[in-house]
């Protein structure tokens, strides 16, 4: 989902990358942004000496005081982009949710990722422009999607195809015209 919606979007020359498994091959799923792995200290440092364009990756800890510092980073800095995997891994962070409830006014806009849409926080959910789903047969994640968006989107939803090397079906709900469809 990330990489499709990646290639898609224009997102600037300001990008956070929260990674908290280190579980991708960077180069396939973050190599076309240019992205560079960075502890905090570092990012503090370069910011300190006037870097205003960047696409910086972290591998952090969900419970790690360091993704604090990130997303207090990208508050301070504005006009940026952060791209948040596993989001409900940060169930218990409040940095995140001041970034999603404060943030636009800054020009801060968040890429929330799960594969567990039920599991996202009122307060990440509320904030979504767009959501976009892929196959899913989970009970829960399809009542969320039914008493989200209705019972069409529900019946478009279980319309999806299971994913197979030569397709892979998404769902878009909410702003359309923030992703287009793609194929991987």
């Amino acid at each position: 989902m990330t990489k499709g919606a990646l290639q898609r979007g224009g997102l600037g020359d300001r990008v956070f990358i929260v990674d908290v498994q280190d579980e991708y091959d960077v180069d396939k799923f973050y190599g076309h942004l240019g992205t560079e792995k960075r502890s905090v200290g570092q990012a503090i440092q370069n910011l300190e000496r006037g870097q205003d364009k960047f696409k910086w990756r972290f591998v952090l800890h969900p419970a790690s005081e360091e993704i604090n510092d990130v997303f207090a980073l990208a508050l301070a800095v504005g006009n940026c982009v952060i791209i948040a995997e596993e989001t409900p891994l940060y169930r218990h962070n409040q940095w995140l949710e001041t970034v999603l409830l404060r943030g636009r006014r800054r020009g801060v806009r968040c890429l929330c990722t799960t594969q567990r849409p039920y599991t996202f926080s009122r307060t990440v959910s509320s904030q979504c422009a767009a959501l976009i789903c892929f196959y899913t047969d989970e009970p829960r994640d399809v009542e969320y999607i039914r008493k989200r968006y209705g019972k069409a989107a529900e019946t478009e939803f279980r319309s999806l195809a299971p994913p197979s090397p030569e397709l892979v079906e998404c769902c878009v709900f909410g702003d359309t015209d923030l992703f287009k469809p793609f194929r991987p």
